[in-house]
């Protein structure tokens, strides 16, 4: 009986706590970004000595990892040290990550433990038309399309963890762009999420008195 209403208990927590459907946030600027993250880690590639490609495999980042896939990669996906590839991938005069995402292309980051939110800045992403999305593996998200040869912050956050993340084709025609300063960690939950968060602890602490003073009433009967 006593498993039997923690299981209950338990169940009711759960579906409290779970958020009603899947969705995402979008961000432009990473002063928003920082306020919706409760925690964060942050790579900017500064410290890699020298270029390092990750086409066949995979180039360890610290708290996550990058690796390219696909047949038509060319000399992209790679870390980039000044002097650039591309001077329009350029970002803030430092290294950065050189991706590709095309139709036979695609680039995996791949996290150390669970995220809820990924922000980065990017140089040239879906410039005047769209070619690249997100793939969470639950949701697709998609960068604003920008000027060309733009840099960009664009962030987003998930109210469904994730531990990898595909840039992608969103188009026949490839698109080549940089990413550094990235920032991953916990989002902040929304207040509804908190609310049905205590909706749910508050039934499991009425499933835990009504079981103790059952209890009680047991004893009683039997002393």
């Amino acid at each position: 009986m006593v498993m039997k209403n923690l299981a209950a208990a338990a169940a009711i927590a759960t579906v409290f706590a779970a958020p009603l459907s899947a969705a995402t946030t979008i961000y432009t600027d990473r002063a928003s970004f920082n306020n919706a993250v409760l925690q964060s880690d942050f790579v900017d590639f500064n410290d890699v000595p020298s270029q390092g490609s990750f086409q066949t495999s995979a180039f360890d980042a610290g708290p996550f990892t990058l690796q390219g896939a696909g047949t038509s990669q060319g000399t992209r996906n790679f870390i980039d040290i000044q002097p650039l590839q591309f001077n329009t991938f350029n970002v803030d005069g430092t290294t950065v990550a050189n991706l590709l995402a095309n139709g036979n292309s695609s680039v995996t980051f791949t996290f150390d433990n669970p995220i809820t939110a990924f922000g980065a800045d990017f140089g040239s992403i879906n410039d005047e038309v769209l070619r690249t999305q997100l793939n969470t593996g639950s949701d697709i998200v998609t960068p604003v399309v920008t000027p060309v040869s733009a840099v960009q912050f664009f962030g987003f956050t998930s109210d469904t963890a994730f531990t990898s993340l595909v840039f992608e084709s969103a188009a026949p025609n490839g698109d080549g762009f940089s990413v550094d300063n990235v920032s991953i960690g916990a989002a902040v939950p929304e207040p509804a999420t908190w609310a049905m968060m205590l909706l749910g602890l508050f039934g499991l602490g009425g499933l835990m008195r009504r079981r103790g003073k059952s209890d009680l009433s047991a004893g009683l009967a039997t002393a």
